[in-house]
């Protein structure tokens, strides 16, 4: 069992599962903070945009699109069926 200091002066015990939420929380801030400032979204808005009840304008989601494609070297389109 880990230990987090949520408190100033206390210690409460969290289970594995918090533990590892915690963690995700914590590269998707540092992963948000270089996506906000190669898009020009605030990082906080990324987090928001992408949670689940995120609703994203377009434009923002598109710019983001367009910085992990250029990451990934890969091209998406859409194709009619």
């Amino acid at each position: 069992m880990a230990y987090v200091n949520h408190l100033p002066t206390k210690w409460a015990p969290i289970g594995e599962v918090e533990l590892r939420r915690l963690i995700t929380v914590s590269r998707a801030a540092r992963r948000s903070q270089k996506l906000g400032a190669a898009t020009g979204v605030p990082p906080m808005s990324l987090i928001r945009m992408f949670g689940p009840r995120g609703n994203p304008q377009a434009k923002n989601l598109f710019n983001v699109i367009g910085y992990l494609q250029k990451q990934a070297r890969v091209h998406l389109h859409v194709a009619q069926r």
